[in-house]
């Protein structure tokens, strides 16, 4: 059990998370040269640029409707020392979804390794491999429901969880036990009081559920 944020299902019923996308950050290192940007700007090996080119071309993979429902979304990018200098070095971050890990094999083999002169390094630094859990969980669910009397279902989220590593190794993993909200990762974010008390109920039933079923 797993308790990130609640979801609710289409029909308001109550929602608890038992698929997720895999997820992955990767991160490519440049190497250039540093140069006088406004009396040699042609000694240098512009680090930044070759980023910038390197964020063009793993963002042309981003097909969520695909058959792998890849997304890529370049997030970071750090470059340059001062306003007059050709950027030597800098780095490159892009969060990257899909059905599968395997799919970001495509995304790391379209980086280039050299942009005009600038060497570029990528590499997966972080990695959460996919969550299906839809069927090991459906008897649970299923006697939750009855526990709390009102329908508790499954849902599908498209975010990387600390249950996607659980779910390799225990089949019956349940995530997004927590209250219900909105505006994740904003400024915004909030979550909805009155779920508190609901999703509490939730993880109850589901803990009778299965006690019940051990």
């Amino acid at each position: 059990m797993c308790f990130e944020a609640g979801q609710g299902g289409p029909n308001g019923e109550e929602g608890v998370v038992v698929k997720r996308k895999a997820a992955a950050t990767l991160h490519i290192r440049a190497t250039g040269v540093s140069a006088h940007s406004g009396s040699a700007p042609h000694r240098g090996r512009n680090a930044l640029l070759a980023l910038a080119e390197a964020a063009q071309r793993v963002a042309e993979l981003h097909a969520p409707a695909g058959p792998d429902r890849l997304t890529v979304v370049p997030t970071i990018i750090n470059s340059g020392e001062a306003f007059n200098v050709v950027p030597p070095s800098g780095e490159l971050f892009c969060d990257m979804r899909a059905e599968t890990s395997a799919a970001f094999e495509s995304v790391l083999a379209a980086v280039p390794r050299e942009v005009d002169g600038v060497k570029l390094e990528p590499a997966i630094v972080r990695l959460w491999p996919g969550m299906d859990a839809r069927e090991p969980t459906a008897p649970a669910l299923a006697r939750a429901s009855e526990v709390l009397g009102r329908p508790l279902i499954g849902v599908e989220r498209g975010g990387a969880s600390d249950a996607s590593h659980m779910a390799t190794v225990v089949p019956v993993t349940v995530d997004g036990l927590g209250p219900r909200g909105g505006g994740a990762h904003n400024p915004d974010e909030y979550i909805l009081t009155d779920s508190l008390r609901t999703r509490a109920e939730v993880a109850l039933a589901l803990v009778t559920a299965l006690l019940g079923m051990a």
